[in-house]
């Protein structure tokens, strides 16, 4: 058995990895790739290539159309009963774990007994942390995510910072700290540099990571960070230029955010600099994973988008009263509610009769299929994806239960992006996989191809774990460093039917 470090990074491809690597050989990453086992992930999910269903994926075994976890905010019972994630199987079978923001925790585990530390993701409801010292945290973290959902909002609740500031004394890092003051110097300077922010958040919860790990040494833990992909999604165009060669943005655009993928990169770089050194301090292997990647499309410049920008009126227009749902969080152009139950079915078919426009509402898994498209979960669990490139309110007007209804009742409005930019990267099913093992560099060999639903059984095996039989993937090589990962080619599930894989085209949409 070895303790382990989950690094949990977002949507990050090997193009982009190799890519810093080889600008800058002395640095962090560089040094783990030197010595890690380097595979290239694939994630066979067969509905929507999205993190909120590929982190399932690779946290519980199974693909999407089993677990059925497809959105930001939906009840979880059903999944946790029937596949739940490794880190509640390792507490169940005694083993002391720590979780940090991974996806689908926002609410505490039940039962706190084998948690070192349980941090939920930056879309819980509430501000609950174990231990109860990091709710300042916890709390300026969700008020600042949810102000920043698309653009970053740069003012700065002042009775949660300080709050936070009290406590985050005992954490701050000195590199953290002098990283936040360069930034904001620069961006009084360049305001459009406000939106590397994102970038600063996850450093700041590393500082909390690394101390509570070291203090409680946990055998499993969690860490998550999405700041690369962000950042991806808005600026691969800038970075990589020739992926696009033949739509470029424009060449302005691509000056102003020419840096901003190599800023997120050099944040990823210092990060796993520390990380490492804590993998050879307490003896942990240190495993990097991305459950999807991202590749380069055309992007096309913008100024907005038009969605529900209102929602309380929106759900007033379909019938439903202020005290008879909730919001629950998501990422833009996506929302979520929760209906209650007794009302959630007239609710449902007052969705279906709604035409906005030339789009006919409708119910669809799979989001960006329509402008406007919703999806149910569990008894009242409603996600709606609203993005219409129209921008002209009066073009917009529909029909409720085939009444006329106006764009401006139903609480659409205009959205901007500040960058200037909708997406020039998007979700592919391609991630990677660094096994770095402080004891002993990995055996030479070229990148082999796995599934990302061998990981799971992988680590529960490394804890001497009996693996799930519904976990099909396993291969009890992976983790070792000694032993190359074959590399035939992965076989895709869907519909029970394996056919052999095939790199298939970015998905239309990629939420940022």
């Amino acid at each position: 058995m070895r303790k382990v470090i989950l690094f949990e990074m977002n949507e990050v491809p090997f193009r982009v990895l190799d890519d810093f690597v080889r600008r800058n050989p002395a640095g962090g990453l560089a040094a783990i790739m030197r010595r890690a086992k380097q595979l290239e992930t694939v994630c066979e999910d067969q509905i929507e290539l999205d993190p909120w269903t590929s982190w399932p994926t690779l946290h519980r075994g199974v693909i999407d159309e089993a677990h059925g976890v497809r959105h930001l905010g939906q009840p979880l019972e059903a999944a946790d009963r029937l596949y739940p994630p490794l880190w509640e199987i390792l507490a169940r079978n005694n083993r002391s774990v720590g979780v940090f923001g991974s996806l689908h925790t926002a609410g505490p585990p039940p039962s706190l007994e084998r948690y070192a530390f349980f941090v939920p993701d930056f879309f819980a409801d509430s501000a609950f942390t174990h231990p109860p010292e990091l709710r300042p945290f916890q709390a300026l973290n969700l008020l600042m995510t949810r102000r920043s959902a698309r653009n970053v909002d740069s003012r700065i609740p002042l009775r949660a910072a300080l709050s936070f500031l009290r406590e985050y004394a005992r954490f701050l890092h000195w590199r953290t700290a002098a990283t936040i003051l360069a930034a904001l110097a620069r961006e009084r300077v360049q305001p459009h540099l406000k939106s590397r922010r994102r970038s600063l958040q996850p450093l700041i919860g590393l500082d909390h990571f690394l101390p509570l790990v070291r203090r409680t040494q946990p055998e499993f833990a969690t860490f998550y960070t999405n700041h690369v992909a962000a950042n991806l999604h808005r600026f691969w165009a800038a970075a990589f230029p020739e992926d696009s060669a033949e739509r470029p943005m424009p060449a302005e655009w691509r000056r102003r955010y020419a840096g901003e993928i190599d800023y997120a990169m050099r944040i990823l770089d210092d990060m796993l600099a520390r990380i490492r050194r804590l993998a050879h301090e307490c003896d942990y292997l240190l495993v990097v994973a991305s459950s999807i990647g991202q590749a380069g499309v055309p992007g096309e410049r913008t100024s907005g988008f038009t969605t529900i920008t209102r929602l309380e009126q929106f759900m007033a227009r379909m019938g439903i009263a202020p005290g008879e749902w909730q919001q629950k969080p998501a990422m833009v152009p996506c929302l979520s509610v929760v209906v209650a139950a007794d009302k959630a079915d007239a609710f449902e078919a007052r969705l279906s009769t709604l035409r906005i426009g030339n789009c006919t509402v409708r119910k669809a898994r799979r989001e960006g299929t329509a402008p406007f498209t919703f999806d149910r979960s569990g008894p009242g669990s409603f996600h709606f994806y609203v993005y219409f490139d129209e921008l002209d309110l009066a073009r917009l007007a529909g029909s409720l239960e085939g009444a006329p209804v106006a764009a401006e009742e139903l609480g659409l409005g205009f959205f901007r992006q500040e960058e200037g930019i909708a997406c020039s990267g998007r979700h592919t099913p391609f991630g990677s996989l660094l096994v770095y093992d402080p004891r002993q560099p990995a055996a030479a060999a070229p990148r082999a191809t796995v599934s990302t639903l061998q990981l799971a059984p992988a680590l529960l095996a490394n804890f001497g774990v009996p693996v799930p039989r519904y976990m099909t993937r396993h291969d009890p090589a992976l983790l070792d460093v000694a032993t190359p990962s074959p590399g035939e080619a992965v076989q895709f599930i869907g519909g029970g039917v394996e056919a052999p894989v095939t790199r298939r085209p970015p998905p239309r949409r990629a939420s940022a």
